[in-house]
């Protein structure tokens, strides 16, 4: 509540309107304070939990005890070879669970513990007996039942070892019931194993025996087809010799087509000179310029130039000699054409002839030779087409051997694997003794979990007890008030070390206690929230009792030492007590007589040690209608215009519709909350009607919360009270 400026402005604060209200946050519950409350409690209840523990371990131990007993088998690999020397090691751990809680189910299983309850060793046994009827029956149906639900069966992590385990009130009945059912599974598993090398060996049996049939029917068809056709040799060098053959064969008859082809050109060109379409050839001219009858007469025709070219020396080329020798030249040289043209068509048709009879021979041996090709590439195909059948019969026959050979090393190597003793993939590692100690109760177990069982019920009791409680007890109660804020904490009189004997008077009378201490610090708070001109503040709280009028009263001695002039307004014409409290006479002229149009504010007035106090008035006016008048404005406009703080005290809201009326008219609200009376909603209630109204809410006042031992005060007020002491 700091100091005004001397001229206040002109709209006062209640004109403008309220602050929007924030969301409200859900309210918990501090598990640290409920602890630190009731740890005392918690702590007897451990105390008394272990009591009960014992108490109820001797009970148990007499009335219900459980001997435990445990078979644990080994889960093993399985061999890959007969010939394995050791089994290879389970490398996945997934595999080895979950083949281990394989077994353990079929372990507990409905047809492993019935045949186990076949044993006449288990049905004597003391368990067995609360099955047996009037009649001396055995129930084994409501026997498996429950031992379905009391076997327990599990696999140690990390290790290839699974277990079964049960409990029984006798401890002899123990190795008896889990080495049967043991002895049981291991022998049901024997059978099994038995049956599946049966089965598989039968399987492998049966695949040698056709094996073996289908071997005898190749060889029988491979005999059959070498003697139909008829051969001798499967070798493929003999087909191989047959090929080079036919090459060479084929090689014959390209040669020999050759000679066909050139003498076939041969005998067209000749058969083309015959006919005249073709000129004879400088060769056919050398043959037959060869020929005796053609060189006799070149002789005479050369014979006959020498004497015409003698005579034309000797007679000259006019003399008659010359002339007929010349026309015996001419005659020999036309002669001498004619013999060559007569010889070049002998020596024609002679070639022609000797090429036809060539071409003929060339031409048959042609065809022989191609027809021999012809049949012996055939026989060529069909040969290797024979071989390559009697070929694939032998790869089919080497097949199937191998696979007999296989198939007979499988039933050798499953018949040692059978034959061996480590064989099985299960074995017992150690079987059920007689228990030489109890499993339940323990001592050690029964003390701790009666402990924390009673104290989880004891929790659960503060914590409902806390959760259901729906009053302000805490500060943190107040977290999600809507709109407000936490102007301060008034602890209680009889938390403060200081000895507070009138917290009406705490300030006035222990200026240097927990209490006045917080009264300061709640002022603080308020002036914070105050604007320039904003002087009249109403303190209303929800319920009566709720200590409204001394807060009122010590915020006003705080007030006193922070501005120069105070006024407290009793506004609660139901209850008026506030001028009484601070030493004035609560019927007096006052604010009633005012509205009522008698006297004046400043006449009206009772001054107690610096402090102006407007009280309710006198009785007869005391009409509460009248707080809605404008008379009010009025009188509350002039005490904001005289003093520097107007503290108005008013009735409780829950049971004053005028409390709402009042917080529209003044300049600011401020709600104190009663700790541990006032209900959470209530107070959420109040505080959203605060916000809808023309003042400033500017939050809440907790009082008197208590400082116990998980308080969040108690350091606070033994700090503040050790200090003031020290000072003084």
């Amino acid at each position: 509540m700091t100091r005004v400026p001397t001229t206040p402005p002109t709209t006062p604060r209640s004109s403008q309107p309220s602050r929007p209200a924030r969301p409200s946050a859900p309210i918990g519950v501090d598990p640290i304070r409920v602890l630190r409350q009731n740890i005392w409690l918690l702590v007897g209840t451990v105390v008394i939990g272990c009591v009960i523990g014992v108490g109820m371990n001797y009970l148990l131990t007499w009335a219900y005890p459980l001997y435990l007993g445990e078979v644990r088998f080994l889960l093993k690999p399985p061999l890959k070879e007969g010939m394995d020397v050791l089994a290879q090691e389970l490398i996945n751990e997934d595999t080895v669970v979950r083949l281990a809680q394989t077994e353990a189910a079929r372990i507990t299983g409905r047809e492993t513990l019935t045949a186990a309850l076949g044993n006449e060793d288990v049905r004597r046994t003391r368990w067995a007996q609360r099955y047996v009827d009037a009649d001396g029956a055995f129930d084994t149906e409501e026997a498996v039942d429950d031992l379905i639900e009391e076997i327990r069966a599990g696999h140690r992590r990390g290790q290839q070892i699974f277990f079964i385990s049960w409990r029984a009130h006798v401890p002899d009945d123990v190795p008896v019931v889990l080495n049967t059912v043991s002895e049981t599974y291991m022998n049901m598993r024997r059978r099994e194993d038995d049956r599946r090398f049966n089965q598989t060996s039968d399987v492998f049996r049966r695949q040698a025996l056709s094996l073996e049939a289908q071997i005898s029917d190749i060889k029988k068809q491979m005999n059959q087809f070498v003697t139909e056709r008829g051969l001798t040799t499967t070798d493929p060098g003999g087909d191989r010799r047959r090929q080079e053959e036919v090459r060479r064969l084929m090689e014959q008859i390209t040669e020999v087509r050759k000679d066909y082809d050139l003498i076939k050109s041969r005998h067209e060109h000749i058969s083309k000179r015959l006919e005249g379409t073709l000129e004879p050839s400088p060769e056919d001219l050398r043959n037959a310029e060869d020929d005796p009858v053609l060189l006799n007469a070149r002789r005479d025709l050369h014979d006959l130039k020498t004497h015409l070219a003698a005579a034309k020396l000797s007679f000259g080329p006019d003399h008659q000699t010359v002339r007929r020798l010349e026309g015996q030249v001419e005659s020999a040289e036309l002669n001498f054409r004619a013999k060559r043209d007569e010889i070049i068509q002998r020596n024609l048709r002679a070639d022609y002839k000797d090429f036809s009879d060539r071409l003929d021979a060339i031409g048959r041996t042609l065809e022989r030779q191609t027809e021999e090709y012809a049949r012996r590439s055939k026989e060529l195909e069909t040969i290797a087409s024979d071989i390559n059948e009697i070929n694939n019969m032998q790869e089919r026959l080497k097949q199937l051997e191998e696979d007999r050979k296989g198939v007979l090393s499988k039933l050798n190597e499953i018949a040692t694997v059978r034959a061996r003793d480590d064989a099985a993939r299960i074995e017992i590692v150690q079987r059920a003794t007689v228990p030489r100690e109890m499993d339940f109760p323990k001592l050690k177990v029964m003390i701790p979990v009666m402990a924390l069982l009673t104290l989880a019920a004891v929790l659960v009791f503060l914590f409902t007890r806390e959760f259901m409680d729906q009053r302000v007890r805490y500060t943190s109660d107040l977290a999600g008030l809507p709109g407000g804020r936490l102007l301060g904490v008034i602890p209680d009189a009889a938390d403060d070390p200081s000895g507070v004997r009138s917290p009406d008077r705490a300030v006035r009378d222990h200026p240097d206690s927990v209490v006045a201490e917080a009264y300061r610090q709640t002022a603080v708070q308020i002036a914070k929230g105050l604007d320039a001109g904003h002087k009249v503040i109403e303190v209303l709280g929800p319920m009566p009792g709720g200590g409204t009028s001394t807060v009122v009263s010590n915020l006003a001695v705080v007030a006193k030492g922070m501005v120069a002039k105070v006024l407290v307004v009793d506004a609660n014409f139901r209850r008026p007590e506030l001028a009484g409290q601070m030493g004035a006479r609560n019927d007096a002229p006052g604010l009633a007589d005012l509205l009522a149009g008698n006297g004046t504010l400043a006449g009206s007035v009772q001054s107690v040690e610096g402090i102006d106090i407007l009280g309710a008035g006198t009785a007869a006016h005391r009409i509460v209608e009248r707080l809605a008048s404008a008379r009010l404005d009025e009188v509350l406009a002039e005490a904001r215009k005289t003093y520097d703080v107007v503290l108005v005290d008013t009735p409780p809201a829950i049971v004053a519709g005028e409390v709402m009326t009042i917080a529209n008219k003044v300049d600011a609200t401020v709600l104190v909350v009663h700790a541990w009376h006032d209900q959470r909603g209530l107070i959420a209630r109040l505080a959203h009607q605060l916000l809808d109204v023309r003042s400033v809410f500017l939050g809440v006042i907790l009082n008197r919360p208590r400082s116990t031992a998980g308080g969040y005060f108690r350091k606070n007020a033994e700090a503040i009270a050790k200090y003031a002491k020290a000072s003084r």
